[in-house]
């Protein structure tokens, strides 16, 4: 028998929560306790302090808004304003009346951190889907499943080039010609590959997401580090840029990126960083984890190395990473 993955998911068909359909507002054991969530398939779920107060989307979440306008063509060059109101927009209905041309995105979304249920470990009271239609993670997560594919900067076959993995890309471009004639395809050979990475991409954003609510130990911090990787290399284009480095000097420790240059270090930090995960090994793998964090930091310091910690709560966008650099190098 295959082993659950899902086994803290402690529901039983007898009492499976019902449906998030038509943008219902729930009251969940959250910063924010009244939860907002989008219709049905929907993607960004909302929170406020009182039922009818303002709502306030969790503020990791702020690349994957802008992601999700960019990909559907629907913002500015400066990605600053609404220039379209896209297809069924997959926001909570409160939102739906303000998504419009000429509107701000800074003036109709507003952020907070740590609000969501990934940020702090917690199940959502509803469900994505039925049973019929995804496995047990996916009735209950499927939010973040959507989330993940957005910060990674994809859905379906569009990309952004700047966000997305150029792996990834590779395997996109490939797979769009699943969509169209037989004759796309130089042989029997890349048409079994296109259909192998469709099922690829199809498990990468759910399997970010187990791995980010500590379900899954599946290539540990790779998504997030992989979008912190391009967003450095986006703001120092001209630096070299190592990246998971094991430099003698740091005794066996890694260094996610590195800036040799400008003595300038960045290290991604997920859930594992912060709380004793049973999928990443318990109470005595976090306690071995805290124990290196601080022996990384005190060699950074002793050796004049800026070491910027960026962790999951955080929004992984440009403008963030050079705010933080500011604040650490002035």
């Amino acid at each position: 028998m295959a082993k659950k993955t899902t086994r803290n998911i402690a529901y039983h068909n007898a009492q499976l929560p019902e449906v998030a359909l038509r943008s219902p507002t729930q009251v969940e054991k959250l910063p924010f306790p009244y939860v907002h969530y989008p219709e049905h398939y929907g993607t960004f779920i909302s929170f406020s302090e009182q039922k009818n107060s303002e709502q306030f989307l969790c503020l990791c979440s702020q690349q994957a808004v802008i992601n999700y306008f960019e990909l559907s063509e629907s913002i500015s060059e400066d990605k600053k304003e609404i220039t379209k109101t896209p297809w069924q927009p997959p926001f909570p209905s409160s939102y739906l009346k303000k998504i419009k041309p000429k509107n701000r995105i800074d003036a109709v979304f507003k952020f907070r951190p740590k609000l969501c249920h990934r940020c702090n470990m917690t199940i959502p009271s509803l469900r994505w889907c039925h049973e019929m239609y995804g496995g047990n993670f996916k009735q209950y997560y499927g939010w973040y499943i959507q989330l993940s594919s957005l910060k990674l900067g994809f859905n379906n076959f569009n990309f952004l080039p700047d966000i997305c993995p150029s792996e990834v890309i590779e395997k996109l471009k490939l797979t769009r010609k699943l969509m169209m004639e037989s004759t796309a395809f130089e042989s029997e050979e890349e048409r079994l590959l296109a259909a192998r990475y469709a099922r690829e991409l199809a498990r990468l954003p759910e399997n970010a997401a187990r791995t980010e609510f500590g379900f899954r130990k599946i290539g540990e911090g790779w998504i997030s580090e992989t979008i912190l990787f391009r967003l450095v290399t986006n703001a120092f284009p001209l630096d070299a840029i190592e990246r998971n480095i094991r430099p003698d000097w740091l005794e066996n420790l890694e260094l996610d990126i590195y800036l040799p240059q400008r003595k300038l270090a960045f290290e991604y930090q997920g859930q594992q960083h912060f709380h004793p995960i049973k999928a990443w090994g318990g109470s005595k793998a976090f306690e071995n984890l805290q124990k290196r964090d601080e022996k990384k930091r005190n060699i950074c310091l002793q050796l004049g190395i800026v070491l910027i910690e960026i962790n999951y709560t955080e929004p992984l966008t440009l403008d963030y990473l050079l705010e933080k650099v500011k604040l650490h190098t002035s």
